[in-house]
């Protein structure tokens, strides 16, 4: 049997994304890297892998935690960010990257934790990240 679905919103090109990878190459990478050399690193991590269970599973996730908490999830964010100095040799002060679920409140208990990097629709569900 023949599985049914939508296309996605946001679909692109394949030569849009060259595009856009070879404008973050030209526009940012010798300033991202030049960081990543400071800290002793040839360059900086610019991509991400999460593989296709983990990603099921935390939207799964994600979407249970949301209901528990009060919050109906409607889709998520992703964040980049900086590994510190206290991160192991191979992670010390390079990019991440980080998916937060979005959407909205449902009912009154839902909790308000208050993460620095929140928007309006941020829900307080732990990330996922590695």
């Amino acid at each position: 049997t023949s599985e049914s679905f939508v296309e996605p919103n946001g679909i692109i090109t394949v030569e849009q994304a060259e595009m856009l990878s070879d404008n973050w190459t030209k526009f940012r990478k010798p300033v991202v890297d030049s960081a990543a050399q400071k800290q002793g690193r040839e360059q900086d991590d610019r991509s991400t892998f999460w593989n296709i269970d983990d990603i099921q599973n935390y939207i799964r996730y994600a979407k249970k935690s949301s209901d528990s908490l009060g919050y109906t999830m409607t889709g998520m964010r992703v964040y980049l960010g900086v590994y510190g100095e206290d991160a192991d040799k191979n992670k010390k002060n390079l990019t991440t990257m980080f998916i937060v679920p979005t959407g909205h409140k449902t009912i009154s208990k839902a909790s308000t934790l208050n993460f620095s990097f929140q928007s309006n629709d941020t829900l307080p569900v732990p990330p996922l990240n590695k």
